[in-house]
């Protein structure tokens, strides 16, 4: 997948910014821009200064992380897990490391508890006691931020806050608990409009699981105006679980046709690696998109199990998904 700076670096730059301006300011819009820049040429110094060490050695820890898994295409499978072995020991040993130096902050524990999370139902509790201290974070800055106070993203302390519920989310789907995810994805939703941590992705999914037509359309309404693996794909199980075939078979034709690979994604599911910081971005349509999208429904692929069969049986499916093989050089017989 394409790995970019992450958004925790950014973020630190605006945390540094935003408390530098409190403490000298307040700055013209003219001279915060140019605090921006100082903070992004030095944001070591800046970070010191103001007591964002911990939120800096964290952005730097995780990029470390994020770029050792740009070759991992070039690995065979046991090399492949020895590398991932590798790099998830670093980054377990630099975020217990930066607690004992430097402080925990709520996504330093969410990290922590996702990288730890070999049991669903464990990491969800572990998440789930977060919830206080990442509400405590975003009190102890009401007064540095500049809210955007219809959107809880325009505050950037809050956004650990976002994205510790959007993983709780996940993991209330994967532990089929879909009310819960439901009400988790709506209230991120309120909170936050512009949704950066893709709440709606895993709320079509949730949705499709619990067949509520009406509310995949609303959501698609609102905010799928645009196709993506997520939508195409809940609608195509919703049908399917309603019993009604020939709108499934449309439905996952339009999967097939706006994603790329996706038909070969559904019927030949790839490891998907634990998301850290967040989910990975991919470009829409993608086969990157694909294989997140599978991953993240797989709970409610394993609820209907008769639909990848279903898939296979369709001609035009299977066809595509063997050609996309066949193109990409994957090894069906592996």
């Amino acid at each position: 997948m394409n790995r970019t700076e992450t958004s925790l670096t950014e973020e630190l730059i605006q945390r540094c910014a935003l408390k530098r301006n409190a403490s000298i300011g307040p700055l013209s819009d003219a001279a915060y821009r140019e605090l921006l820049l100082a903070v992004h040429s030095d944001p070591k110094t800046y970070a010191e200064e103001t007591g964002e060490l911990s939120f800096y050695y964290l952005a730097q820890a995780v990029q470390l992380y994020v770029d050792a898994q740009n070759n991992d295409e070039a690995y065979n499978d046991e090399e492949f897990m020895a590398t991932r072995t590798e790099r998830i020991k670093k980054l377990w040993d630099s975020l217990a490391s930066i607690r004992e130096k430097y402080g925990e902050t709520t996504d330093l524990l969410r990290i922590k508890a996702l990288l730890d999370g070999s049991d669903h139902e464990h990491t969800l509790q572990t998440l789930l006691h977060l919830q206080q201290g990442a509400r405590e974070e975003i009190r102890a800055t009401d007064l540095l931020s500049r809210p955007d106070t219809s959107d809880m993203w325009g505050n950037v302390f809050a956004r650990p806050y976002l994205r510790l519920h959007a993983a709780i989310a996940r993991e209330y789907l994967d532990t089929a608990r879909f009310r819960l995810s439901q009400a988790t994805c709506e209230q991120l939703l309120k909170d936050s409009p512009s949704d950066q941590v893709g709440a709606r992705l895993t709320l079509a999914l949730v949705y499709a699981r619990l067949e509520d037509e009406n509310a995949l359309n609303r959501l698609d309404k609102t905010y799928n105006p645009h196709s993506n693996a997520w939508s195409e794909l809940a609608r195509a199980i919703l049908l399917f679980k309603l019993s009604r075939l020939s709108s499934a078979r449309r439905a996952l034709k339009s999967y097939q046709m706006n994603t790329e690979g996706g038909a070969f994604a559904l019927l030949h599911p790839t490891f998907v690696d634990v998301y850290i910081p967040d989910r990975p971005k991919a470009a829409a349509g993608s086969f990157e998109e694909a294989l997140l999208a599978i991953h993240e429904a797989e709970p409610i692929i394993v609820d209907s199990p008769d639909f990848v069969g279903w898939a296979e049986q369709i001609p035009d499916f299977s066809a595509a998904s063997d050609s996309y093989a066949e193109a990409n050089g994957f090894d069906l017989n592996e």
